[in-house]
């Protein structure tokens, strides 16, 4: 499972949302840039940004600062926010973005995601908001009357890079039904299935990560309120990985060596160095017994 740090992004600010609500977010302090530049430096093997000013008609454009940030981290970027046509993903694909994903426009547009998925295989993903159990679309304001399993399915035979679902009911105090909702489409769908907003403390990390279906996390405001630190959730997740891979050996009659993990920070990115996009700083060392 890999852990996404969000940076949202409105009026050139960090911010975070409760329940959805676009007029309520949350400001703090550290710039995007700033803020991209600390998990790059701290082991993340993704970033994920959301411009929610792109998703509305909003007067600021943080596009300047979006590409400023694809340019400055030797991570990969995943772009969300107001991409509604064709060549808003091929746009951002050639300005360096890794994968772009496909908001409201997937259900109000299903063409978009096919012809995209055709044109970038892998390097698009759908994005689904769910309140009490159905689609919602336009920032979580339109309720569609779709159950999530029918409209994603939809789309389960294209080469997606996976599929974000956002059950903002997580934020309404029933974080038990939506880990189960997303456990449930994560079962029932061959394209993976990221998380997003359910993992604002290290129990919810570990919850996803016991799942063992969920290819993804998506998290912001754990980490905004130092709830938690980037490289603790990623103990985590390499911990289980190195759990599993050792009772596969035990099941498979090989024998097991002792590991020990070790979590490699690195120093602060810097723009021109030649550690490769992507590559990932939590590794398990393992040393025979």
């Amino acid at each position: 499972m890999i852990i996404y740090p969000e940076i949202a992004i409105k009026n050139g600010r960090c911010v975070t949302l409760r329940k959805g609500q676009m007029t309520l977010p949350e400001e703090h302090d550290t710039s995007p840039l700033d803020l991209a530049r600390h998990y790059a430096a701290h082991g993340a093997e993704w970033l994920h940004v959301a411009d929610l000013d792109a998703t509305g008609r909003h007067s600021h454009d943080n596009t300047a600062l979006v590409e400023q940030i694809i340019r400055e981290v030797d991570i990969p970027v995943q772009v969300s926010g107001g991409i509604h046509k064709p060549h808003h993903i091929d746009w951002w694909i050639d300005r360096g973005a890794e994968t772009v994903v496909i908001g409201s426009a997937a259900y109000l547009g299903p063409g978009v995601v096919r012809s995209s998925a055709e044109r970038h295989p892998f390097r698009v993903l759908v994005s689904v908001d769910i309140r009490d159990g159905e689609v919602m679309v336009d920032g979580w304001t339109r309720p569609t009357g779709t159950p999530p399993l029918d409209f994603l399915q939809s789309f389960d035979n294209l080469c997606l890079a996976g599929v974000i679902v956002n059950d903002t009911d997580y934020d309404a105090d029933l974080p038990d039904g939506s880990v189960a909702l997303v456990a449930d489409l994560a079962r029932q769908l061959k394209t993976p299935v990221i998380a997003s907003g359910l993992a604002k403390t290290l129990d919810h990390v570990s919850t996803l990560k016991y799942l063992g279906n969920i290819a993804g996390a998506i998290v912001g405001r754990g980490l905004h309120h130092g709830t938690f630190t980037l490289e603790e959730a990623q103990r985590i997740v390499v911990e289980r990985d190195t759990r599993a891979m050792m009772l596969r050996r035990l099941s498979e009659g090989a024998p097991v060596k002792k590991s020990r993990i070790t979590i490699h920070q690195g120093p602060p990115s810097e723009k021109g160095t030649s550690r490769p996009r992507g590559a990932r700083f939590a590794k398990v060392a393992e040393s025979h017994s």
